[in-house]
């Protein structure tokens, strides 16, 4: 040890003494170059192998397209580092906002995130928030990993309700992200969401969407978007019996109906429309897409006159399996 650090040690104290030899029981050597009235410099040298882990832990996982949500850059770019080293493809947002906007742009290019990883504690939309507006868009198929600096204990309960997958804690490292991404479920849910995407070979239809919530209608306007559809909307049931009266036959190619709506609801729009003095209104497919999911509501609704019944939050294998089956009707009935 030098004399300049010996002189430094006495006079901080314990500290450096302490730092001086749990350097020295790993092997290595400290040093100090200090100057008066501007400052020291210490500068530390320990022996560390290279590990020969990394390569086949990167090699061993499955590439994956991950989505870092956090409103700290540094700890997007931390996170976003780690992930790229294993062999993942990723992506970060600053924002609860700006994250929805992405996963829905990656659903729109055919090529969803497998896995996003989700600050808890953000300004504005917090993770619980973000969480939930994500499962309402992706369903269960996405894999959400909590990541935060906060005891997991207190929200765990809450987390699981959502549909958070797991939490990791902060700060991480390589090995945080390993784990999770090694972990046998990974296999499950690689490329699930990218199943529910289906080829667009349909021309652009037309379809009535009856829904008085205006986010879900924002959210259902984009999936049918995406799967080759333009949405009309309106408000209630009312709104709805009047723009299928008003339109030609043929004008619209399907019907989404909500049931609870104000003024007039999803079942008695149904049978009104059904009870109309016009050949479509007894053939044009009505689908209930409703948060009203038990056995007894899809009964109500089928006795009313649809079709089929669509669950809120909206699974989007069940939409594309939906549109599938009776725009393959439709093209039958044209021919």
């Amino acid at each position: 040890i030098s004399p300049v650090y010996r002189d430094f040690a006495r006079y901080k104290g314990l500290n450096t003494g302490i730092t001086h030899n749990l350097v020295n029981l790993m092997g290595g050597s400290i040093d100090v170059q200090s100057e008066e009235g501007k400052g020291s410099t210490f500068t530390i040298d320990l022996p560390f192998g290279i590990s020969k882990d990394s390569a086949k832990h990167s090699e061993s996982l499955l590439e994956l397209r991950a989505l870092v949500i956090d409103d700290d850059k540094d700890t997007c770019e931390h996170a976003c580092v780690l992930l790229d080293q294993l062999g993942q493809k990723t992506e970060y947002a600053l924002s609860g906002k700006e994250g929805l906007e992405k996963i829905k742009k990656a659903i729109q290019e055919n090529n969803p995130f497998d896995i996003c990883f989700l600050d808890w504690k953000m300004p504005e939309m917090d993770g619980e928030a973000t969480a939930r507006e994500i499962r309402k868009i992706v369903g269960p198929e996405t894999l959400i990993i909590i990541i935060s600096a906060y005891d997991w204990s207190p929200i765990e309960s809450k987390a699981k309700e959502i549909g958070i997958n797991g939490f990791i804690a902060k700060p991480f490292f390589s090995s945080s992200f390993y784990n999770w991404l090694s972990d046998p479920s990974i296999k499950e849910h690689k490329g699930r969401d990218k199943e529910i995407v289906v080829q667009d070979n349909t021309k652009k239809r037309r379809v009535l969407l009856a829904e008085d919530n205006e986010f879900n209608a924002e959210v259902a306007q984009d999936f049918l978007d995406m799967a080759g559809y333009t949405a009309e909307v309106v408000g209630d049931g009312e709104q709805a019996v009047k723009a299928f009266e008003t339109h030609e036959p043929g004008y619209y190619s399907m019907i989404f109906m909500d049931i609870q709506m104000p003024v007039m609801n999803g079942l008695e729009a149904t049978q009104m429309i059904r009870s109309l003095l016009r050949e479509d209104a007894h053939t044009i497919p009505i689908v209930a897409m409703t948060a009203n999911a038990f056995s007894e509501d899809v009964s109500k609704s089928l006795n009313a006159g649809m079709n089929d019944h669509i669950s809120k939050p909206i699974d989007l294998k069940k939409l594309h399996a939906v549109l599938g089956k009776y725009a393959g009707r439709k093209d039958n009935e044209d021919k």
